[in-house]
């Protein structure tokens, strides 16, 4: 959990100058205040009872969503090396990249 709200905090971080400067995206600055209201009632309310049961293929999923997860923070890296790391293919990459990390724990 701790890695997870790490995570998302760098990733707002890194996104915060493109969410000021750039009034179509100024919503953005309000998904950290909402993720985090998700994870508390997601923590208060006791909702185990919907969780589907722990099947090979759910377990299958999640590993080919960590795959996939550290294979787009390994892409983002690389477009980071040959554009910058202003440049929004990065930052989807890692937007993308955190939400397949996020589905795993």
């Amino acid at each position: 959990m701790t890695l997870a709200a790490i995570l998302t905090l760098a990733l707002c971080l890194h996104l915060a100058p493109e969410w000021l400067h750039n009034p179509d995206l100024s919503h953005g600055l309000l998904a950290p205040i909402l993720f985090f209201l998700l994870i508390r009632e997601g923590r208060l309310s006791n909702h185990a009872g919907w969780h589907p049961a722990e099947t090979v293929a759910l377990k299958v999923l999640r590993a080919g969503t960590l795959a996939a997860g550290l294979a787009l923070v390994g892409m983002a890296g690389l477009y980071a090396a040959t554009t910058d790391w202003t440049h929004p293919l990065v930052g989807f990459c890692l937007a993308v990249a955190l939400s397949c990390l996020l589905y795993t724990s």
